[in-house]
């Protein structure tokens, strides 16, 4: 009897010991934010994640999502199969695809204020017909297509 007590016991404290070991894990490994939560919470420009109409592009950016488009789905990088990334100095930003370069381009912020009374960024790429609405959050990057059913992109700032 005394034999079965003490299996159970060393049993239940092992559980216990692996499952505070793997919610210990989880909470480490968690290094970008909710995508939905942030989307979601009204006024990127506003609210609690830190996000600014005033950006500062400069780094190296690694794309995470894209949600949008005329069936509202959402790409992420281990769908896509290969990485994404933006360089941006003060005055360029430069696109790659697998590490392959894109586009090297010039590009410039225009500020305005929505009818709402909110301030934006948006980014204009010389030689890119599109334009987006820029949300920078920090380590995180929001930039929205400017056309209807527009994908909104998600980066991560690794440098």
């Amino acid at each position: 009897m005394m034999r079965n007590i003490f299996n159970v016991s060393a049993i239940t404290v092992c559980l216990f010991a692996m499952m505070t070991t793997i919610t210990s894990c989880e909470k480490e490994e968690l290094t970008i934010p909710n995508v939905d939560e942030i989307e979601n919470s009204g006024n990127i420009s506003d609210n609690d994640f830190g996000c600014s109409y005033e950006v500062d592009l400069t780094g190296v950016w690694e794309w995470v999502q894209s949600s949008g488009g005329l069936i509202a789905d959402t790409v992420q990088q281990e769908q896509l199969g290969y990485p994404v990334r933006l360089e941006i100095t003060v005055s360029s930003i430069k696109r790659f695809e697998n590490n392959d370069l894109v586009y090297d381009a010039e590009y410039r912020i225009e500020y305005a204020e929505h009818i709402d009374g909110y301030k934006f960024g948006v980014l204009f790429i010389e030689g890119i017909d599109l334009t987006y609405l820029v949300h920078d959050c920090g380590d995180y990057l929001f930039l929205d297509e400017q056309i209807p059913a527009g994908y909104r992109h998600f980066y991560i700032q690794v440098y």
